[in-house]
């Protein structure tokens, strides 16, 4: 039932050298950044906290639409609406469909793999409080495009939405 504890000296060995030497280290291309708090985002998972397997919404308000795919939100955060891409002729009635979908009611983002656009501006989908999907809407429209320059989770949907609103 005696238990002795013995400290045992450092055998003097230089880690860092001994890290060198090895034929292969591997060093990570992405700068860490953190842009995003991790946090902040649950990232697809149906885990919470709480662990009830819903994940929070945080509703806001659109302040402004800057653009066929563009809103600022109450909170200050500017996001672009993704899958939207706007077109030039149409972009007057693409704002005003979308201030009329947006407008005073509270909505919320949910995120995809694709981050964030080229200006840093999180890519979203945007949905209103009864979880109509705006992006989706928008396209129906017909008043804006599908962006097919990066891979998203509702691509497939969006372009058959633009089929759809185009009649073939």
């Amino acid at each position: 039932d005696r238990v002795e504890v013995e400290c045992v000296p450092a055998n003097g060995v230089d880690w860092g050298t001994r890290i060198d030497a090895l034929p292969y280290r591997f060093r990570d291309p992405v700068p860490m950044d953190r842009k995003v708090d991790p946090r902040q985002r649950a990232y697809g998972s149906r885990i919470d906290q709480e662990g009830s397997g819903n994940t929070p919404e945080v509703f806001c308000r659109v302040q402004e639409v800057l653009a066929p795919d563009a809103v600022q939100l109450d909170t200050g955060k500017r996001v672009r609406l993704l899958g939207v891409r706007a077109v030039a002729r149409r972009r007057r009635q693409a704002e005003a469909r979308l201030r009329e979908l947006t407008g005073g009611q509270r909505v919320f983002l949910r995120y995809d793999d694709a981050c964030a656009d080229a200006d840093g501006a999180p890519l979203v989908y945007l949905y209103l409080r009864n979880k109509t999907p705006v992006n989706r809407h928008l396209i129906r429209s017909g008043f804006v495009d599908v962006d097919t320059s990066r891979d998203y989770r509702f691509k497939r949907a969006f372009l058959d939405e633009r089929s759809k609103a185009r009649g073939t």
